[in-house]
């Protein structure tokens, strides 16, 4: 058992580039499992809070400085970074406005409700991860439509009841189950968390497949748009991924793992909803764009676990460190 644990973890990257190949070659499949997808983020967080430790969580949360500083980087310095080279780009390989809007859209989503869980599988703080999914989500109402509207002009008003439901439901249930699991059954969660990892990679897998149900329609309708937004999309999760790392203010790889996660990977759920309710009148393809930009989530993480699980970051930290150096030793000559 501990073989198929150590595969399954392992392999995580792989198993999430099956899924989107899988999801988009299977539709029928794909789109049946798809409407799940809701409950399935729901069992991603709670196997992310019966492996939490709850002392280091409230550290986090009393650590408030670095906690609103991660929330202005996620929420403020990289889409707003990432817009400006999301647009250059589209320029370059010709897209149409809806690709820049889409842009926008995706970064400047709050942090996944995925993000504790892919962080428990980079092995990451998975408890500053969480605490800046709720305060990133509490916040969305208002950096959201501040944020489309300084760029686009545009006004965006949320449903705010609507909301609070899905916060609640998404958040709040898999937390209170796992408080009863973890308060009244503690022998299931002493014997079951070192399966917790391998489980998450299967939830994970199956979210990815669902998600790329409708792959075959997009290259259909529009497969060399939809290939160059994928590419854009992939590049620009990368980039933000690396602004995370390098302005995670702290020197330990698991801190920079952790502001690289929560820079990079927003609730794109959420913003697949608003860009069906506010753009599709004005801009028709922001919804082709941002499932693209779905799927280039998915696609990135699977590259970014190959990246971190072979040590590929140790030689951009010493590039940067022999660059720092280089740039010392001429300031005291």
């Amino acid at each position: 058992m501990n073989r198929v644990i150590n595969y399954i973890n392992h392999a995580a990257s792989y198993i999430f580039i099956i899924g989107v190949i899988l999801g988009g070659l299977l539709p029928s499949v794909s789109g049946f499992v798809r409407p799940s997808m809701n409950y399935l983020m729901m069992i991603m967080l709670f196997l992310a809070f019966m492996k939490i430790d709850f002392s280091r969580l409230k550290h986090e949360i009393i650590n408030w400085r670095y906690q609103i500083y991660l929330l202005v980087l996620a929420v403020v310095i990289v889409p707003i970074i990432i817009y400006f080279i999301g647009y250059a780009l589209s320029v370059f390989t010709f897209l149409p406005r809806d690709n820049t809007v889409a842009i926008l859209l995706v970064f400047a989503a709050p942090t996944a409700v995925a993000t504790p869980t892919l962080c428990m599988l980079l092995n990451a703080n998975i408890e500053r991860a969480l605490a800046n999914v709720v305060f990133a989500t509490l916040l969305v109402p208002i950096t959201l439509p501040l944020l489309v509207f300084l760029v686009l002009g545009k006004s965006v008003h949320f449903n705010l009841p609507k909301l609070g439901i899905f916060i609640a439901t998404i958040i709040l249930v898999p937390f209170i189950i796992a408080i009863l699991v973890r308060w009244l059954l503690p022998l299931i969660r002493t014997k079951t968390i070192e399966y917790i990892s391998p489980l998450s990679v299967v939830v994970i897998f199956l979210v990815i497949f669902a998600s790329a149900s409708n792959l075959h329609l997009l290259l259909h309708n529009s497969w060399f748009v939809a290939a160059r937004s994928l590419v854009v999309f992939s590049l620009l999760f990368g980039i933000a991924f690396l602004i995370g790392w390098l302005l995670a203010l702290r020197k330990d790889r698991v801190d920079k793992l952790t502001a690289a996660s929560i820079a990079c990977w927003g609730n794109l759920g959420l913003i697949i909803l608003i860009a069906h309710s506010f753009f599709g009148t004005d801009y028709p393809k922001v919804m082709l764009f941002v499932l693209m930009a779905a799927l280039a989530w998915n696609l990135t993480f699977a590259i970014t676990k190959m990246v971190v699980q072979h040590n590929l970051l140790c030689y951009l930290d010493k590039m940067f460190n022999n660059k720092n150096k280089l740039h010392n030793h001429h300031h005291h000559r």
